[in-house]
């Protein structure tokens, strides 16, 4: 379920110079940073040096960190591309990272394998969960249009593609702590232009990948008792709680109907006409603004007007969008031309793929 990380640890002054002075390839990326990807084929996506100068008493002074970006599949032995099975414990993929830092002469110089792994800590772990499905690309546009406004004050964020294309490919909202990330995989493998190998071509083009990017801040507000240690999160079940948890969070447990089939359900449902009324506009709503998020923002703008029955905020999320729930259906519908009449809730599809 971890899928990438990134972790890091203080170092001497004088393991400093050597690295300094020894890995191949290092460039200079800002006055306190320096970086090379020469490790990747072993896991080791990019190896950074950093410095961080301060002033005590009048003096200028300097602490030196190694900051390793992994990637757990290819250090495993696995795929570039997919994620690494459950198969393994925390203690062997923590063995196959001391592994992979033997393996690197300036690593093993310095007797960075000999280090117990507690002495690094997290400052980004990325969770993933792959889902197949044979419609990835409407799922990618579900979760676009259905990821609601103000959860935990994320917002989208800004990429420049038309959203035609954009909404069919990916969707990414993020905040200062921790970012949420659903994509088709085909598409991010060509934009990105890698290579897609045969064996794996299949799977690919059905691939949607769920990810989670949990950054430092986020690690602490967790308050786990191994504070920023990795390991708890090379724990398979403690992966998958968090992952299926924000899912359910975000995108609820309810099913995606077509249009139809939720006119349908609307108009069977006990609601008073006026009631009913409103639900069937705030369907066709939605899309006209761009997605749920984009119409909450705007009814949560005063300056923006939009329909006077959906309320305020705390109205329309509370009040409305809780009579699409009670009924069992989501605002957010399937266009009609697309033929499917139903598909699982986002949580569901990845509850299903956990277990």
């Amino acid at each position: 379920m971890i899928h990438t990380f990134e972790i890091c640890c203080w170092v001497p002054a004088r393991i400093y110079d050597y690295l300094n002075q020894n890995l191949p390839s290092l460039i200079q990326v800002s006055r306190y940073v320096k970086r090379t990807n020469y490790f990747s084929n072993k896991g080791i996506m990019q190896t950074e040096l950093r410095t961080f100068e301060y002033e005590k008493g009048g003096i200028i002074l300097y602490r030196y960190y190694l900051i390793l970006r992994c990637n757990l599949s290819i250090i495993m032995g696995g795929s570039r591309t997919l994620l690494l099975d459950n198969e393994y414990s925390p203690d062997e993929l923590l063995a196959g990272l001391q592994k992979r830092l033997y393996e690197i002469n300036q690593f093993r110089y310095v007797q960075l394998d000999k280090l117990t792994t507690s002495i690094f800590q997290a400052n980004r772990i990325d969770l993933a969960q792959d889902i197949l499905t044979d419609n990835p690309e409407l799922l990618i546009w579900l979760c676009n249009m259905s990821f609601p406004f103000n959860y935990r004050n994320m917002k989208r964020k800004a990429i420049h593609k038309p959203l035609e294309q954009l909404y069919h490919e990916s969707c990414c909202f993020c905040n200062r702590s921790r970012g949420i990330n659903l994509y088709y995989k085909k598409s991010a493998m060509v934009n990105l232009g890698h290579e897609i190998i045969p064996e794996e071509r299949e799977r690919i083009e059905r691939l949607v990948r769920f990810e989670i990017q949990v950054e430092k801040r986020a690690v602490y507000n967790m308050k786990l008792s191994t504070r920023r240690s990795l390991k708890p999160f090379l724990e398979y079940q403690f992966c998958s709680d968090y992952v299926l948890k924000e899912a359910y969070s975000i995108f609820g447990a309810t099913p995606y109907m077509s249009r139809t089939k939720a006119l349908e359900a609307i108009q069977n449902s006990p609601y008073k006409p006026f009631d009913k009324a409103v639900m069937e506009s705030i369907i066709d709503t939605i899309p006209r603004y761009d997605g749920l998020y984009e119409l909450e923002g705007a009814i949560a703008d005063e300056s923006i007007n939009t329909p006077s029955q959906y309320g305020n905020l705390r109205t329309f999320k509370t009040k409305w969008l809780g009579k699409f729930k009670a009924i069992g259906i989501q605002p957010v519908v399937i266009p009609d031309d697309f033929g499917i009449e139903k598909m699982p809730s986002i949580y569901e599809i990845l509850k299903g793929e956990v277990q």
